[in-house]
């Protein structure tokens, strides 16, 4: 019969070593949150909203999540703006300044950049922020304590 052990193996050195790599992570990860800055603020220089073509829809850019949308909606600008151009010059008249939506082309284009901006900021917050919450959670009660006073310290300062 085999003898069942019953001492508790040794963790100390184990979770120091962890906790070590832990915290290592967490400082890696707070100073790409703090290199990320502050979401960008939305200055759109059209109003945003967007006539989906051959739909009675609109779509409003700046509360779009899928990079996916906005490239559909670049590809439709792009697309019109060749066509009319094409149609000007086919039918013997001067190009004209396309408008779509009462703004440029080149306004669009600006905006939809800046929408795709704002979706990458997105998706690299919400990235770190995971990470951080899962590195928090694997942390010893001791680190987390340790790192608690750290910050009430702090915030006596």
């Amino acid at each position: 019969m085999l003898s069942v052990m019953t001492e508790q193996p040794k963790r100390g050195k184990t979770m120091s070593k962890n906790d070590d790599s832990i915290k290592a992570l967490l400082k890696k990860v707070e100073e790409q949150m703090f290199d990320l800055g502050a979401k960008p603020k939305s200055v759109l220089i059209t109003n945003g909203v967007w006539g989906r073509l051959g739909e009675k829809t609109t779509v409003n850019i700046n509360t779009v999540s899928d990079k996916e949308v906005i490239i559909e909606i670049m590809s439709e600008l792009l697309k019109s703006s060749y066509f009319k151009n094409m149609a000007c010059e086919k039918l013997g008249v001067s190009p004209y300044a396309n408008k779509f939506y009462g703004f440029s082309q080149k306004d669009w284009e600006t905006d939809l950049k800046f929408r795709l901006s704002v979706i990458a900021w997105n998706e690299k917050s919400e990235k770190l922020s995971e990470t951080k919450a899962k590195l928090n959670n694997l942390m010893s009660e001791d680190v987390k304590t340790e790192l608690e006073l750290a910050k009430i310290l702090k915030s006596l300062e």
